[in-house]
Formats: C-alpha cells, sequence, structure tokens
C-alpha cells in the first residue's frame, strides 16, 4: 500500500507518540494478539518472551517503533517501521480507531518531510483496518498473487493442524448448519471432521463423506488464496454436493498476513 506525503500530512494528532523501549515489549505483544488473531497466518506472541521487533519490512532492514499512548498513559498502538533514509515504510500497525492511526499516519508523514521521500509505503493486508480507514486520505493497492513462488506453506501433519484451527474454523460454521460430519483425504493423511454445536472434532477413522483434496490444495483454503468453488470447478477438490455450501463456510477467500518481524 502507497500513499502519497502530500495526503498523508492531512491526518490530525491528538494523541501522544513516544519511541518503542524494551519495556513496552510485553505490551505490544499483548495487544498485536488482540488485533491479530482474526489475521490468517499470523503468529501468536508470548508476552514473557517476546523481546522485540526483528526486523522492518525485509530482510536486513532495520526497525524502529513508535508507541501510541492515550491521557493516561496507556499503550493504544504502535507502529513498526524502517529504520532507513532511502524511504518511509511501515512493516506493522497494530491499534484501533481514528485517534490512533491519526497519530500514526502524522508521524509517518513528519519523518516523511523530513527525510524528503515524496511517498510513503505500508506492508499491511489491504483488508487491513488501517488501510481501510486510510483511503479517505488516497491510496493506492498493489496486491500481487504469485502461482508458485515468495511466501509459501505446506502441511506435515493434517491431524496437528487441523486441530490448531479447529476453534476458528467451527467459528465459521456455529449456526449455520445442522451438526454433521465427514472425512478429509489429502496425500498427507485423512482425518475425520465432525461438529455438534460450538466443538469442533477433529479425529482418525469415523463415516461420512469424503472430501479429497491435496494438502498444497488445501494449504490455499485455509490461507484464503482460493475458495472451494474455485478447486472444485478445476477438478482439484472433489466433495458430495450437500458439503459445498459447507466448504465454502469453512474456507472463505480472504487476505493472510505473517508479518515480517515473525519470519524465521
Amino acid at each position: 500500500l502507497t500513499m502519497d506525503t502530500r495526503d498523508a500530512e492531512r491526518a490530525k494528532s491528538s494523541l501522544r507518540c513516544r519511541p518503542a523501549t524494551h519495556t513496552d515489549s510485553p505490551e505490544l505483544a499483548r495487544i498485536y494478539n488482540r488485533d491479530a488473531a482474526s489475521l490468517t497466518g499470523s503468529c501468536k506472541r508470548t508476552p514473557s518472551r517476546w523481546s522485540g521487533f526483528t526486523m522492518g519490512s525485509f530482510f536486513e532492514r532495520k526497525v524502529a517503533a513508535r508507541v501510541v499512548t492515550d491521557s493516561k498513559g496507556r499503550v493504544v498502538g504502535y507502529v513498526a517501521y524502517d529504520d532507513e533514509t532511502d524511504r518511509v515504510c511501515a512493516s506493522e500497525i497494530v491499534g484501533t480507531g481514528s485517534e490512533t492511526y491519526g497519530v500514526i499516519l502524522h508521524f509517518l508523514a513528519g519523518r516523511a518531510v523530513k527525510l524528503r521521500r515524496e511517498e510513503i509505503s505500508f506492508k499491511l493486508p489491504a483488508d487491513h483496518p488501517f488501510a481501510r480507514w486510510a483511503r479517505q486520505f488516497g491510496l493506492v493497492d498493489k496486491t500481487s498473487y504469485p502461482r508458485n513462488s515468495n511466501a509459501m506453506a505446506r502441511i506435515t501433519n493434517l491431524r496437528s493442524c487441523l486441530e490448531k484451527v479447529s476453534g476458528e474454523l467451527c467459528n465459521r460454521i456455529s449456526g449455520r448448519f445442522k451438526p454433521t460430519s465427514f472425512r478429509l483425504s489429502t496425500d498427507v493423511g485423512t482425518s475425520h471432521l465432525s461438529w455438534t454445536g460450538k466443538r469442533l472434532i477433529v479425529g482418525e477413522g469415523g463415516r461420512g463423506s469424503v472430501v479429497r483434496v491435496r494438502q498444497d490444495h488445501l494449504v490455499q483454503l485455509l490461507m484464503g488464496y482460493r475458495s472451494p468453488a474455485d478447486l472444485i470447478a478445476a477438478d482439484e477438490l472433489k466433495a458430495a454436493r450437500h458439503l459445498h455450501p459447507i466448504l465454502e463456510a469453512l474456507f472463505p477467500l480472504h487476505s493472510a498476513q505473517m508479518w515480517w518481524s515473525d519470519r524465521f
């Protein structure tokens, strides 16, 4: 995402903004976990162990961070950015509300003016709350969907993978469909999925219809990269017709995001 500096200068600053310190790390991890909980692909940070940002917007890019605080000194947001002079780029933004976002954009605009940079960039997904708020200032979104390159993922343990995301999957279908079950068959194993009420159970064996899909295509579903309908049309996913609406609810199209400081 990019924005012209002259547009970003319109942002208002009504809260305090200060450099982040090492003692801020537990609180930054806490509010990060709160805001990143709904972002597929984001890693959970343990407040007592997370030691801070490891890089900016790419490998070997130096990083710095600013903390936004309210009138009582409580941390309500932050921005991590490249601590370089060749560009102004925010690698991570956490917080909610126009006041918090206004302070962050105001700071980045001031930095861009100081460094004589005509543009500010943001390494954020297009549906990030800050990105949606910033549309009013004039925002350019450039998103690439590589066929087989850049950030990639694969499943090595099907059951473990499904168990870790079972809570989110259950939330997506809770109250929308009658209790049912099916077997998910892949080239790395088969797991049985069943749910009643608000609980989804992942097991072995079991009865029910079979959904057949390769693990690499299942990854694309989990990351919101492709929809079940796309895979069915391409004959890359096979499932009984009555399961199609359930699969669409389990695996909607959406953006995935792994922040740079969590890579390796």
